[in-house]
């Protein structure tokens, strides 16, 4: 999961700022949308992951990223 996300961060870090209004054809937001917009919802998708994955953890009594 670290791992995963570390990728994720390295690969956001290569993006151009002056990109993030550029328009692109997504097929994951459903249509042309911004390099900006597809890169919130996709960084808020993954955190609504990491929720669920920390949530089972505790249902598992162990300890997640969070609780320290």
């Amino acid at each position: 999961m670290r791992r995963a996300f570390a990728a994720a961060d390295e690969a956001v870090d290569q993006i151009d700022d002056g990109r993030s209004a550029d328009t692109h054809e997504s097929p994951f937001m459903g249509g042309r949308t911004t390099y900006g917009e597809t890169l919130l919802v996709s960084v808020t998708h993954d955190n609504r992951h990491l929720g669920e994955m920390e949530y089972i953890k505790g249902l598992l009594g162990l300890r997640g990223t969070a609780t320290v």
